[in-house]
Formats: structure tokens, C-alpha cells, sequence
């Protein structure tokens, strides 16, 4: 795989760690108050720290 294309690939998987924590966050601010929304706050931590990796 050329240099270009990992790069790219690692872009684009970046980009989808940010986009799932923002719907993650988007949805526990949708269902605040609820047992589900402590779960999508856990998940959108995890995915920041896979964009942080």
C-alpha cells in the first residue's frame, strides 16, 4: 500500500471516530436523565480516546 493511501486511510478512520463521538453525544443529550444515556456518555468517551490515540 503506497504511503499516500495509509495516510488517507488513517484520515478517514479518524474522521469516523470523531463523527461516532459527536451521534454518541448527540444521543445522551437526547435521552439525559435516562439509564441509556450514561451508555452512549461511555461510548463517546471511548471513541475521543480513539481519536486522541
Amino acid at each position: 500500500m503506497s504511503r499516500i493511501k495509509i495516510v488517507d486511510y488513517a484520515k478517514n478512520a479518524l474522521l469516523d471516530e470523531l463523527y461516532a463521538k459527536a451521534i454518541y453525544s448527540r444521543l445522551a443529550e437526547c435521552y439525559r436523565g435516562k439509564d441509556i444515556s450514561r451508555e452512549f456518555e461511555k461510548l463517546a468517551k471511548i471513541e475521543r480516546r480513539h481519536a486522541n490515540f
